[in-house]
């Protein structure tokens, strides 16, 4: 076990994070903003006709990936694609290029911890704790944010620790 003696009060986090899918509607007119979307490796997006008109969604040539949906209609049809590579991906409709057309960025996705168990704090005084855990995957760095009680996640107060102590 990991054990830690942190000054002050405090509250510890961990996030875990997962695949997204994400939707959106695609009509004409759909373009820009409302047709752009930043998400993490891993994630899908689904496109969703919701005009008769026929569509299509495919990337220009210049995209960090490849897709085609190939030209459908009927409302209610969709294409979607699950992104592998960060990188900018640029994209249309093949049947109305000029008025329907976005960018979907990929970015790397935060790594994923395996949740601690056996998480135990001792020795609480006004100003400190001792907390101990045990590592349940292979991590040799750990960041652990506190506050006092009630503090919003990611404005607390960081500490990264490589060796089990921090005084």
């Amino acid at each position: 076990m990991k054990k830690i003696t942190l000054f002050s009060f405090l509250l510890l986090s961990n996030i875990i994070f997962s695949q997204t899918t994400y939707n959106l509607d695609w009509e004409i007119g759909m373009n820009g903003a409302n047709a752009s979307l930043t998400i993490d490796v891993g994630d899908t997006v689904i496109w969703t006709w919701t005009d008769s008109s026929p569509h299509s969604v495919r990337t220009l040539p210049e995209s960090q990936e490849t897709f085609d949906s190939g030209i459908s209609s009927g409302v209610g049809t969709t294409f979607s694609f699950t992104f592998t590579e960060a990188g900018i991906n640029d994209y249309q409709c093949g049947v109305h290029t000029t008025s329907m057309f976005g960018t979907i960025t990929v970015v790397s996705a935060t790594p994923t911890c395996d949740d601690p168990s056996n998480l135990m704090s001792m020795n609480l005084t006004d100003d400190s704790v001792d907390i101990s855990w045990t590592e349940n995957g292979t991590a040799t760095e750990w960041e652990i944010e506190y506050d006092p009680a009630g503090f919003t996640q990611g404005n607390g107060t960081l500490l990264v620790d490589n060796d089990g102590v921090i005084l």
